[in-house]
């Protein structure tokens, strides 16, 4: 977002039922933390051990990413939003081939937090597989439940004008 790459992000691809196939990507930046615990970093580090079977708590993985990592700052709570109240969303694609069109993004603001040394790992097996950064191509990115569209707009938090970001 504006130019500034995550260490890593998570994509929870879904797809509806039915013969319409539509699919949503839940997607979340990871930033590497001197500490860290909870479900997304045991998840990493059953993936990363070449596990296939994982004791991950789905319950506890969803709180953490719809919610986002809490800042340390209490000065910073005033201002922190749950991500289920503050992502960004815009129409795009699957960011691996065949790349499918038509895709609805929900990026989450808050970034989820791990271990470095796990970021190290998850890096050293997956390689750099970032995708190269794409162009807007005409699209909207709405930006929902931001402190400054909520201040903005007198409290209201609805997705009604895109916002411009940097590429």
């Amino acid at each position: 977002v504006d130019g500034v790459r995550a260490d890593a992000e998570v994509q929870f691809v879904h797809r509806a039922a039915g013969a319409s196939g539509k699919r949503m990507v839940v997607s979340a930046f990871v930033s590497a933390g001197a500490s860290a615990t909870g479900p997304l970093e045991g998840l990493i580090e059953e993936s990363t051990a070449g596990k296939t079977e994982h004791t991950v708590d789905v319950h506890a993985l969803s709180r953490q990413v719809l919610v986002g990592t809490m800042p340390d700052d209490a000065s910073q709570l005033s201002v922190f939003r749950p991500n289920f109240r503050s992502y960004y969303q815009y129409q795009g694609s699957l960011t691996t081939p065949p790349c499918t069109q038509g895709v609805t993004w929900l990026l989450l603001r808050n970034h989820l937090t791990v271990h470095a040394s796990t970021i190290t790992v998850l890096q050293a097996m997956q390689g750099r597989n970032t995708r190269p950064l794409q162009e807007l191509n005409g699209r909207h990115v709405y930006e929902v439940g931001s402190v400054e569209m909520s201040a903005a707009t007198g409290g209201s938090t609805s997705a009604d004008a895109p916002v411009h970001l940097q590429q």
